[in-house]
């Protein structure tokens, strides 16, 4: 096996084409999100997405399984992002609603003419 050995003596296994199972919880993971999010972020074909996606590759590299984790990390983290920038968005359009209506109610107690403050 000297196919292997580096020039300083040390074994180390080269590139070896493994073929294993996708881990049916990165799966699921992985479908909660679009196949066109998911090509973009690895740089993956979409059509190869698609195919892991329906389930129609059973195996694949340890290395793009690896990818396919890193991605739905980024992709999470980035979902968790904007769920907090939705939230400020909403906290700040309901701040907005109370002051609108206390400025409507305010209005509706000033007198509408001069006539009624004599009164």
């Amino acid at each position: 096996m000297d196919i292997f050995r580096k020039r300083d003596g040390r074994k180390e296994l080269g590139k070896i084409s493994w073929s294993v199972p996708f881990p049916p919880d990165l799966l699921a993971r992985l479908r909660g999100f679009s196949p066109v999010l998911i090509s973009k972020a690895s740089g993956m074909y979409l059509e190869d997405v698609f195919d892991i996606l329906k389930g129609s590759r059973q195996k694949t590299s340890p290395d793009v399984i690896e990818l396919l984790e890193k991605v739905l990390k980024k992709l999470e983290d980035e979902d968790q992002r904007l769920e907090r920038e939705a939230a400020k968005i909403n906290f700040l359009i309901k701040g907005f609603d109370v002051l609108e209506q206390k400025q409507k109610r305010q209005l509706n107690r000033l007198p509408k003419s001069n006539d009624d403050l004599e009164n």
